[in-house]
């Protein structure tokens, strides 16, 4: 199965926005803001468009502040599997929140 891994080793093709986000369903975008949404956070859904962070264009707009995202953009690095300091503390919390990001980047830094 083809996979489209970012820099945190989040697969995009299992994201519920970048999946809306490609097939242009701004009534997906909406629930997924509504359901990602709490008592002190009310997300955009037009801040939801997303081509996946390593690429060049519309991101979800946490991608301009993500530590692990300019981490890996100033290393010019394709994800953090390539970076020789792999893994740190940057990846903490993106493990925590996608148990599979890590399996992501061990599968390929095991095959470098």
């Amino acid at each position: 199965m083809e996979n489209k891994i970012q820099f945190c080793g989040m697969d995009c093709l299992a994201c519920p926005v970048y999946i809306a986000s490609q097939l242009g369903d701004k009534k997906a975008l909406e629930r997924i803001a509504s359901e990602w949404s709490n008592g002190k956070l009310k997300l955009d859904p037009t801040n939801f468009d997303c081509v996946g962070c390593t690429e060049d264009g519309q991101h979800y707009n946490w991608c301009d502040m993500c530590p692990v995202r300019k981490c890996s953009m100033d290393k010019k690095i394709k994800n953090c599997a390539y970076c020789i300091h792999y893994p740190c503390e940057e990846l903490d919390e993106p493990f925590e929140r996608l148990p599979n990001a890590k399996k992501n980047l061990d599968n390929i830094q095991k095959n470098l």
